[in-house]
């Protein structure tokens, strides 16, 4: 595993785009949720678990500059 260092971070706006990245999924497993064919659905779904990665890493960087992380 390689640690990046990132200087001089806005922890608040990193938390805010988290959050906005959140409710950006959650719409569009809600309006996406019924339309599509069997690939399109797939598709989405490989698209929000990969967001998901990318929120879940937020967490870990929020959680390492205020401390949690160590």
């Amino acid at each position: 595993m390689t640690d990046i260092v990132v200087k001089n971070v806005d922890v608040p706006m990193l938390r805010e785009q988290r959050d906005a990245l959140v409710a950006a999924i959650e719409d569009v497993e809600d309006i996406g949720s019924p339309w599509g064919d069997a690939e399109t659905i797939e598709f989405r779904e490989k698209q929000i678990e990969s967001l998901d990665g990318i929120v879940n890493l937020l967490d870990a960087m929020i959680d390492s500059a205020e401390g949690f992380g160590d």
